[in-house]
């Protein structure tokens, strides 16, 4: 064989190897991604995945777990609660904190505003009961310190 058809046919075998091989990458990525979106489906498509999609989504698209290990730890996960009872819960308390109205704490609370508290009125009475006019005294001084 004569040198330049040696280097010929060494050309066209390395071309058919590279060839080869590209074409072997190339299906072997679209293998993958095949792969890859059976088991974001598999899991997010999941019976366990209803009321967990949170946690069904992370578990799909973060991780390398398989749809069964997946589906595993979903199983062992409590279900979300659904954002309409979250929403009618709040409703409700809203409507009866309306009707009820609040418990009257904080800066804006009208509660024990009055000029006597209900502490100071109930000493009062005590001291008037008991008779003593000393003891109405010393609450007409502890009322007069508070103001």
């Amino acid at each position: 064989m004569d040198p330049k058809e040696k280097e010929l046919l060494e050309a066209n075998h390395k071309s058919a190897l590279e060839s080869a091989v590209a074409k072997a990458a190339s299906e072997a990525a679209t293998a993958a991604k095949t792969n890859e979106r059976a088991r974001i489906a598999g899991v997010l498509a999941s019976a366990e995945a209803e009321g967990r999609t949170e946690l069904a989504r992370h578990l799909a698209l973060t991780t390398d777990m398989t749809a069964e290990q997946a589906e595993g730890i979903l199983k062992m996960s409590p279900k979300a609660a659904a954002s309409g009872q979250q929403q009618q819960q709040s409703n409700r308390f809203d409507q009866s904190m309306n009707q009820n109205g609040g418990p009257g704490v904080g800066a804006d609370s009208t509660e024990n505003t009055q000029e006597e508290s209900d502490t100071d009125r109930i000493l009062k009475d005590q001291a008037t009961i008991m008779g003593d006019p000393q003891k109405q005294q010393n609450l007409r001084l502890v009322n007069n310190g508070r103001q």
